[in-house]
C-alpha cells in the first residue's frame, strides 16, 4: 500500500481498532479533527478516499461498510500481522539514492538538476516501481523546463509521461497529483486542471510542503499575490530549512513590489549557498526592479564563468538602463548570434530590446515566447519589465 496521509491514516487505524464494530462520525471528528471543524462530507470523502485504496487489493468485495445514520465499519478481519522485517542493503541502497537525489533538486542548478536525475535512475533501476525515484525523477524534468535550462516542451512531456507512470502506481500520491498541477500550469497554461489537482492533492495531504508550493505558483500565475505569500508561509512552516522555499518567498516578495524585503530573503540564501544561481539572478532582478540598475551589475558581477545560468539578458537590460547602450546591443548581438546554436528563451530578447527602445522586435520576440509557453510569460504583467502597451501588443493574457 502506498504511504497514507495522516488523517486517512487515522481514520483507517480507528476502522481496524473497531474490529469490525461501528465507529459513529462523533468518534472520527474527535479522533482525527480533534482541533477543526469538519462535516460529513469531509468524513464521507475520506472514507471514499480509504475505499479506492483499499479496492487495489480486491475490488470485488467492499472493505469498508456505511451505517446508515451512525458511522462506518470494516468488513475485513483483522489479524495480528508479523512485523515488517528491517531495511535491507537494497532498501538503503534506494533511500540514499533518493536522499541525495531530492538534495540536489533543492539547489536548482542545471548540473545539479541533471545529477538528481541520475541518482533517481539508479533508484530505479533496483526498483522501477519506487515512488520516492518516480516523483523526483519527474520533478527534475518539470524544473528543468520551469528555469529555462532546457527547451520546456520536450521536458514537460518527459515530466508528464514519469507523473502519468507514477499516479498509475499510486493513484494517492499527493505530491504527484502537486506536480501534475505544476505542468498543467506552466506546460500547457491550463488553469482548471492545475485547480483539479490541486483540489486532489489537498484533500489527500493539506500539509505537504510540495503541495503548498505549488498553491504559491497557482496564486502568482492568477494574481493572487497575498495568498500567494499566505502559502508560502505555509509551506515553510513544515520545511523551514528549504532554501528552495525561501527563495520563492523572495519571489512572492519581488512580486508585491517589496524588493527591500526580498533582497534579504535571495541574501539569505545564497549565505547558506554561493552557487544557488537563481537567488543571485532574482537577487540582481529586485535592485533591477527597485530602480538601481547600478546594484544590479554588481550583484551578478561576481558569478563565476562556470555559471549554468546564463544571465546575459540581465547584464544587458541593466546596462540600457545605466544609458551604457553601446555595451547593452553587444550583448544583444551576443545572445541573438547564440540563439541561432542554442536555446535562448525569446523572453531574455525581448527583455533587453524593449530597454533599448526596440519596441516592435521586442513585441515580436514576446509574442514568439507566448507561442512557445515560456514560463516568464505567465508573470509578465506582475514585474515592471515591460509597459502596459506592449503586454496589449503581445496580447498577453492572465490565466
Amino acid at each position: 500500500m502506498c504511504r497514507l496521509p495522516e488523517k486517512l491514516f487515522r481514520v483507517l487505524l480507528l476502522l481496524v481498532q473497531a474490529r469490525g464494530t461501528t465507529v459513529d462520525k462523533g468518534t472520527f471528528f474527535s479522533q482525527v479533527w480533534p482541533d477543526d471543524e469538519t462535516s460529513d462530507s469531509n468524513l464521507a470523502q475520506h472514507i471514499f478516499m480509504l475505499r479506492n485504496v483499499l479496492k487495489e487489493y480486491d475490488d470485488r468485495h467492499p472493505y469498508i461498510l456505511s451505517v446508515s445514520g451512525r458511522g462506518y465499519r470494516l468488513a475485513a478481519e483483522v489479524r495480528a500481522g508479523q512485523a515488517r522485517p528491517p531495511l535491507n542493503d537494497a532498501d538503503a541502497e534506494l533511500v540514499r539514492l533518493c536522499s541525495i537525489g531530492n538534495q540536489l533538486l533543492e539547489k536548482r542548478t542545471a548540473a545539479t538538476i541533471h545529477l538528481a536525475q541520475h541518482h533517481f535512475e539508479e533508484a530505479l533501476a533496483l526498483d522501477e516501481e519506487y515512488a520516492p525515484a518516480l516523483l523526483g525523477l519527474a520533478r527534475a524534468c518539470a524544473l528543468l523546463a520551469e528555469y529555462m535550462y532546457s527547451a520546456p516542451a520536450d521536458a514537460f512531456e518527459q515530466s508528464k509521461a514519469m507523473l502519468t507512470r507514477t499516479l498509475a502506481l499510486y493513484p494517492q500520491l499527493a505530491d504527484a497529483h502537486a506536480l501534475l498541477s505544476e505542468v498543467a500550469i506552466f506546460a500547457d497554461w491550463d488553469i482548471v486542471a492545475a485547480r483539479n489537482s490541486l483540489s486532489t492533492a489537498l484533500d489527500l495531504d493539506p500539509e505537504s510542503p510540495l503541495v503548498r508550493q505549488n498553491l504559491v505558483w497557482f496564486n502568482l500565475c492568477t494574481g493572487d499575490i497575498d495568498e500567494a505569500l499566505c502559502q508560502c508561509y505555509r509551506a515553510m512552516q513544515n520545511a523551514p530549512s528549504s532554501l528552495a522555499l525561501l527563495y520563492l518567498l523572495g519571489r512572492v516578495l519581488v512580486h508585491r513590489g517589496t524588493y527591500k524585503a526580498a533582497k534579504k530573503c535571495f541574501s539569505g540564501v545564497l549565505e547558506v549557498d554561493a552557487d544557488f544561481s537563481l537567488a543571485k539572478e532574482w537577487l540582481g532582478l529586485a535592485s533591477l526592479f527597485d530602480g538601481k540598475p547600478d546594484a544590479c551589475l554588481a550583484d551578478i558581477s561576481h558569478l563565476s564563468a562556470t555559471e549554468d545560468r546564463d544571465l546575459s539578458y540581465l547584464t544587458a537590460r541593466a546596462s540600457a538602463e545605466c544609458g551604457r547602450e553601446d555595451a547593452a546591443r553587444a550583448v544583444l548581438a551576443q545572445m541573438r548570434a547564440r540563439q541561432t546554436k542554442a536555446y535562448v528563451p525569446s523572453w531574455y530578447l525581448a527583455c533587453v530590446e524593449t530597454a533599448l527602445g526596440m519596441t516592435s522586435e521586442a513585441t515580436s520576440h514576446l509574442k514568439n515566447a507566448a507561442q512557445s509557453r515560456e514560463i516568464p510569460v505567465l508573470f509578465s504583467r506582475s514585474l515592471p519589465m515591460f509597459d502596459a502597451p506592449m503586454i496589449a501588443g503581445a496580447g498577453l493574457k492572465t490565466l
